[in-house]
């Protein structure tokens, strides 16, 4: 074995076991034991994380009567509710979702200016851009610095165009467009195969007009299918796909995946378009129910049974979750109960 060779194979050995000892297990702190036959009021009770430390206040029911756990001291019996000083809570639930949704406005009315000739013209940092017989939707970045916007001519034909400088058709009818958290990354989906009446669109707002589409999809999907087509920021395409498997939550960016976009099809996970995880038929995902990590490349999926992350561990499914963004990092904390009466606590990095 040469050196060179004996090096290389050392060197990567050593950052085998780097990557290993960073995703490390998760961090497990036990919080109490509840007694046998105890079961936790989830509604009364309040899990909140606080910096590292968890806050606990439960109200549990054992042999038809109530008990509190304040400061780590069972108080009780009560007899009915209105014995108990309950305490407020504040975001003491599972988050619903995963998916981020941008915070869109009305940027038609601030950027776009109707001509004489009835046309429509972008105004934007000091250029013009147009004319549009329609400027059917705007999105402008929240530091105000691009926009890119769907716009069509006198026969409803779609264009992608932004002030970057990129102009696009569109083969097909605009359905949806999705932003990014930075508000610098989106999607544009194009569905094909659907009659629009333009006579339809003269007087229309672009809510109604984003409504009456919708519904022509609709029509269109009942009818028979159609195919969708997923464009991104720079014009690049992601295939067509069968309209049944997209929703307004997929395809999606999630909270804490910064600017990468994913979907799921069957029990398959897609990151920016490519193949990220086949879970096997005992799992639920979705966008809603899978975090990812801000470089795209790990998950946490969150089912009913367990918390299942990307290097392969799982851990008992939470009855409190939160999820903490510091810089690039990802962290997941949780409360679960293990074994009917262990309140355990748990935090894991992406």
């Amino acid at each position: 074995m040469s050196r060179k060779f004996l090096f290389n194979y050392l060197l990567l050995f050593t950052l085998s076991v780097f990557n290993s000892v960073a995703q490390e297990d998760a961090t497990k702190k036990a919080l109490l034991t509840l007694q046998e036959g105890e079961s936790i009021v989830t509604n009364e009770s309040c899990l909140n994380f606080s910096g590292h430390n968890e806050q606990l206040y439960l109200v549990t029911w054992q042999d038809k009567q109530f008990y509190v756990y304040e400061n780590g001291t069972r108080k009780g019996p009560y007899k009915k509710p209105d014995d108990i000083k309950f305490r407020e809570c504040e975001n003491d639930q599972i988050p619903e979702c995963a998916v981020f949704n941008y915070p869109e406005e009305n940027y038609i009315e601030s950027f776009v200016e109707l001509t004489d000739d009835g046309t429509y013209i972008i105004k934007f940092r000091g250029e013009k851009y147009g004319p549009y017989n329609y400027v059917y939707h705007l999105h402008v970045s929240p530091d105000k610095a691009l926009f890119a916007a769907i716009v069509a001519n006198a026969e409803m034909k779609f264009s992608l165009i932004t002030s970057n400088g990129l102009e696009q058709n569109l083969t097909g009818t605009f359905e949806r467009f999705i932003s990014s958290p930075s508000g610098k990354q989106f999607l544009v989906l194009i569905k094909e195969g659907i009659d629009i009446d333009i006579s339809a669109l003269s007087n229309m707002s672009e809510a109604d007009m984003i409504k009456y589409m919708q519904e022509q999809a609709q029509k269109q999907q009942d009818a028979g299918g159609s195919v969708t087509q997923i464009i991104g920021t720079e014009g690049n395409l992601y295939g067509k796909y069968v309209s049944s498997v997209i929703s307004s939550n997929n395809p999606a960016y999630c909270q804490t995946g910064s600017d990468n976009w994913y979907m799921v099809i069957g029990n398959t996970l897609f990151v920016n378009g490519n193949m990220l995880k086949q879970f096997d038929r005992n799992t639920n995902p979705s966008t809603c129910n899978i975090w990812l990590s801000t470089d795209g490349k790990r998950f946490a999926l969150i089912d009913y049974n367990q918390i299942l992350f990307s290097d392969g561990k799982s851990y008992p499914p939470p009855i409190k979750l939160e999820v903490e963004q510091s810089g690039t990092k990802t962290i997941l904390k949780w409360i679960s109960l293990e074994n009917e009466t262990e309140l355990v606590s748990y935090s894991k990095e992406l």
